[in-house]
C-alpha cells in the first residue's frame, strides 16, 4: 500500500509540473518582422530598402542599420530586425532601376515609422498606380496604418507649398501656425482611435511625432526670416507664437524619441538667437551655422537636460550645414564634457577624437585617376584642403564652383597648399566622366575616389560622413585643422582659414 501511495504522489507531481510547463506564458518577441509583397510594378524585380533603428533614424553614425533585401520571383520579401527592448524606427522604400536609368533609386518611402519589440507587419504594396498604395495587417499594423493615413493628410495639406506662398508677414506666419494646429488636432484624433491597441509611451511619441513634423514645416518661420526690419510690436507678436508653438505638454523623455521634434527643437533654437538679438547679422539663417553655430550649443545646453540635450547636440553636430570651424570645436567640447547616456557617450567620444582640431587625420590611400595609390601622409608639410562629393549632389556642384573660381586661385601657386578631389561614386566610369567635366572641381586637382565603395569606405566610415559637400582642412602635420570649414557663400572666410591653417 505504501508503495502504490508514493507511486500516486509521483504521478501527481509529474502531471502537476506538465501542466505548468504547457501553461507557461511565451517569450515575447524581442524583435521586428516586416514581410509583404510589391504588386503592379511591371515584372521589374524590386529591392526594398530598410533603415532600421539607431539613436538618431536614418543616420550610420548612430547606429541605423542599411539592409537592401531583393523580392523573390513573385515580389514577396521578408525582413527580421535584431533583437530590441524599446520602441525604435524604421523606414521602408522601394529600390529600383528603372528603364533607362542607371542606378537605383528611392520609391515611395514609409519614413521613420515606429515599431516596438513583437510587431510582425505586413505590407502589400500596389505600384500600378502613379501614387503606390499601401495596406498594413498583423501584429503592430495599427501604428503604420495611422502612420501612414497621417503622412497623406499632411501630404494633401501640401505644406511645403504652405511655407512657400505664404510668406513671412506677421498674418500669414499666423495662418500657418493655425494650418499646423488643425492639421495636429486632425492626426491627433486618428491617433486616437488606435490608443487602445497602443502603450501608453509609443501613444506619446507618436504625438510627438506630430507635433514635431508639422512644426517643422510650418512653425519654424522666424528661422527664415529677416527680423532685422520688423519693428519692436512685430518682434513682440512673434515671440508670443514662438512660445505658443512649443507647448505639447509631452515629458521631455517623450521628446528626444521623436525624430521630428528633435528638427523643429533645432529651428526654432534659430529663431530664438534671432528674436533675441534681431540686427546680429551672425543669427541670420545664411549665416547661422557659418558664424553662430556656438550660440545655437548653447541655447541646447542651457534650456534642455538630458537625453533631450544629449540628441540635440549630436544631431546637429553631425549635420552637413554646420561650417563653423570654432564654434564646431566649441560645441564638440561641450558636448563631450554634457553627455552622458553610455551609448551616446560612445559616439561623441569619437567625433570629439576624430573631428576636433589637432587630431590625427585618417590617412586614406585612395586611387588617382590613373590608377596610382595616394596617401593622405604623402602630402606632409602642406595644408591640405579635402571635398568630398557625388556625382548627382547639386550642393557639391555649387561649392566646386566657389572654390573653383575664387579660393583656388589665390593658392595655385602655392606649393604649401594642396586640394584633394575625392570622389564617392560607385562606378569608376561616372567618376572619371565627371573628373573630365570639371563639374565638380578642376582636373588640376589630386582627384582620388574610394575604390567603388561609396560611401562605404573605412575613411568616409571613419568620419561617418554620409553625403557631400563634406570638406576639410588638414595641417602640415597631417592633423585636423578644421572638420567643418566654410562652404557656400564663404570663400573669403574660406581662404582666410587656409591661411590662417599656413601660419601655423
Amino acid at each position: 500500500m505504501k508503495k502504490v501511495f508514493i507511486i500516486q504522489i509521483t504521478i501527481l507531481v509529474i502531471g502537476f509540473c506538465y501542466a505548468c510547463k504547457t501553461n507557461e506564458v511565451p517569450k515575447k518577441q524581442s524583435y521586428v518582422t516586416i514581410s509583404g509583397t510589391i504588386k503592379g510594378n511591371g515584372g521589374v524585380r524590386d529591392s526594398i530598402r530598410i533603415l532600421f533603428g539607431g539613436l538618431i533614424p536614418e543616420t550610420k553614425l548612430f547606429g541605423t542599420k542599411d539592409t537592401t533585401i531583393y523580392t523573390g520571383s513573385n515580389g514577396t520579401f521578408l525582413f527580421k530586425s535584431k533583437d530590441i527592448k524599446e520602441p525604435t524606427r524604421i523606414t521602408i522604400g522601394s529600390y529600383k532601376k528603372r528603364a533607362g536609368e542607371k542606378s537605383q533609386r528611392w520609391g515611395d518611402a514609409l519614413r521613420n515609422f515606429l515599431v516596438e519589440p513583437g510587431d510582425n507587419i505586413h505590407i502589400e504594396i500596389d505600384e500600378s498606380k502613379e501614387e503606390h498604395v499601401y495596406e498594413f495587417s498583423g501584429t503592430g499594423s495599427e501604428k503604420f496604418k495611422v502612420q501612414w493615413q497621417n503622412f497623406q493628410s499632411g501630404y494633401k495639406v501640401n505644406r511645403r507649398e504652405i511655407q512657400r506662398r505664404y510668406g513671412y508677414k506677421f498674418a500669414a506666419l499666423s495662418n500657418k501656425v493655425q494650418i499646423a494646429d488643425s492639421l495636429s488636432n486632425i492626426q491627433i484624433r486618428a491617433l486616437e482611435t488606435v490608443k487602445d491597441s497602443l502603450s501608453d509611451r509609443v501613444f506619446k511619441i507618436m504625438k510627438a511625432d506630430i507635433y514635431g513634423e508639422n512644426g517643422v514645416y510650418l512653425k519654424t518661420f522666424v528661422s527664415n526670416m529677416h527680423v532685422d526690419t520688423c519693428s519692436t510690436k512685430q518682434i513682440q507678436q512673434y515671440r508670443k507664437l514662438f512660445d505658443e508653438s512649443l507647448n505639447t505638454n509631452l515629458p521631455s523623455d517623450i521628446l528626444a524619441s521623436s525624430p521630428y521634434y528633435i528638427m523643429f527643437l533645432s529651428n526654432m533654437a534659430i529663431a530664438q538667437l534671432q528674436l533675441g538679438d534681431p540686427e546680429n547679422p551672425d543669427y541670420r539663417y545664411e549665416h547661422i551655422h557659418a558664424k553662430g553655430f556656438s550660440d545655437l550649443c548653447q541655447i541646447w545646453r542651457n534650456q534642455y537636460s538630458g537625453m533631450l540635450r544629449e540628441k540635440l547636440l549630436l544631431y546637429n553636430l553631425q549635420s552637413l550645414n554646420v561650417q563653423d570651424t570654432y564654434g564646431i570645436e566649441e560645441c564638440l567640447q561641450m558636448s563631450y564634457d554634457l553627455i552622458k547616456t553610455p551609448e551616446l557617450k560612445a559616439i561623441i567620444d569619437t567625433m570629439y577624437g576624430r573631428k576636433i582640431r589637432g587630431a590625427t587625420a585618417f590617412n586614406f590611400n585612395l586611387p588617382n585617376t590613373e590608377g596610382n595609390m595616394v596617401r593622405l601622409s604623402d602630402f606632409k608639410g602642406k595644408v591640405v584642403y579635402l571635398d568630398i562629393w557625388f556625382t548627382g549632389c547639386s550642393g557639391c556642384l555649387y561649392l566646386a564652383k566657389e572654390v573653383d573660381h575664387q579660393v583656388y586661385p589665390l593658392f595655385k601657386d602655392n606649393p604649401d597648399v594642396v586640394f584633394v578631389s575625392i570622389s564617392g561614386d560607385k562606378s569608376k566610369d561616372q567618376w572619371l566622366k565627371s573628373v573630365e567635366s570639371e563639374r565638380y572641381g578642376l582636373k588640376e586637382y589630386v582627384n582620388l575616389y574610394t575604390g567603388g565603395l561609396g560611401f562605404k569606405h573605412d575613411f568616409t566610415l571613419y568620419y561617418g560622413i554620409k553625403g557631400g559637400p563634406t570638406t576639410m582642412i588638414i595641417d602640415r602635420e597631417g592633423r585636423i585643422y578644421s572638420s567643418a570649414p566654410p562652404k557656400h557663400g564663404k570663400s573669403k572666410e574660406l581662404v582666410a582659414l587656409i591661411n590662417e591653417a599656413l601660419e601655423r
